[in-house]
């Protein structure tokens, strides 16, 4: 059979895609709620696509694919596929130097910082995934804030022309604890600082600065995303568990128990059984069966990526309900 043939035949159903090249190699592994539909718009014309796309699809020489009940089980049988095979066209989970922490030290001239890893007794915050945005976060706040951009001490312009705090001239370990605890509340979720900075868009915008205004907009909605992600980080870490479910069609719903970032446990409910009484039966059944289980969990990056898949899956879709156990 041959390839068009092969891609016409596939399911409208959700499920992951296994691209392979002329030597059996897997390059891409993709996964969508829709297979025929997915697979076939690689193949139609498009201008706006990247030239790595565009290679990709020249290499395809066959597709295989994996059906699933739902969009979440192929997003993380997605992820299980990527991690372990690591096809070389899949760059966003491959490319674990994405991942960088945000580092704060009052006893260091450079207050915040942008690093791979944590290796000293400072205040970290992540891992995340939004490299060249964190770096651009961090210019912004040492703007905003006056912080120095050098590495040394050594005395320079910037303080005489009030851009710079200047530890190199005066004693600022008052200023930079004020400034540390401001960071540390924002980036755990408290807002008052974003209000502080929505209330400086406003002004900037009124004087017709709207550049500057769309910068510290897209700085907000930044530090937003990295407290809601923080949040989710430090509920996974205290062994988070979760009943989910969601409906699949008219007539069935499918359950599942996710210990940590594992499900555990799935299985798929007819509408008919899974009226308000019944559904707490089994929700009841499983928290019995499964709370005391808990796994050794690495916090290594790729466990990084399966909380950003359930929590955003749970948090985005409209077809799912959950309670945190």
């Amino acid at each position: 059979m041959n390839l068009k043939d092969k891609i016409e035949k596939m399911p409208e159903c959700p499920g992951i895609y296994i691209m392979k090249d002329a030597y059996n190699n897997i390059i891409y592994v993709g996964k969508s709620i829709n297979l025929k539909s997915r697979v076939k718009s690689y193949f139609r014309e498009n201008l706006n696509r990247s030239r790595k796309i565009e290679r990709m699809v020249k290499s395809i020489n066959d597709i295989d694919y994996i059906t699933t009940d739902t969009e979440l089980d192929a997003l993380l049988l997605e992820c299980d596929y990527i991690h372990n095979i690591r096809p070389m066209y899949n760059t966003l989970m491959n490319n674990y130097e994405k991942y960088k922490y945000i580092k704060l030290n009052t006893n260091n001239l450079n207050l915040i910082d942008i690093v791979d890893e944590k290796d000293e007794d400072c205040t970290y915050f992540g891992p995340f995934s939004m490299n060249k945005r964190l770096f651009t976060l961090r210019d912004f706040l040492l703007d905003y804030f006056k912080l120095p951009t050098c590495n040394t001490k050594t005395k320079c312009i910037r303080y005489n022309i009030e851009k710079c705090v200047g530890p190199c001239r005066v004693n600022t370990k008052e200023k930079y604890e004020e400034i540390y605890k401001i960071l540390v509340n924002t980036f755990e979720g408290k807002d008052d600082f974003i209000k502080e900075l929505e209330n400086e868009m406003i002004t900037q915008s009124s004087l017709l600065n709207f550049e500057k205004a769309m910068e510290i907009k897209s700085n907000i909605e930044l530090l937003k995303s990295i407290s809601q992600k923080q949040n989710t980080f430090d509920l996974f870490k205290n062994n988070c568990k979760f009943v989910l479910w969601m409906k699949m069609n008219e007539n069935n719903y499918k359950l599942y128990f996710i210990n940590n970032v594992k499900v555990e446990y799935s299985q798929i409910i007819n509408k008919e059984e899974f009226d308000e009484k019944k559904k707490s039966e089994i929700i009841q059944r499983i928290e019995k069966f499964k709370l005391n289980k808990n796994n050794k969990v690495v916090y290594d990056k790729s466990y990084i990526d399966y909380i950003n898949i359930i929590y955003s899956y749970i948090h985005k879709s409209e077809k799912i309900d959950y309670i945190q156990i």
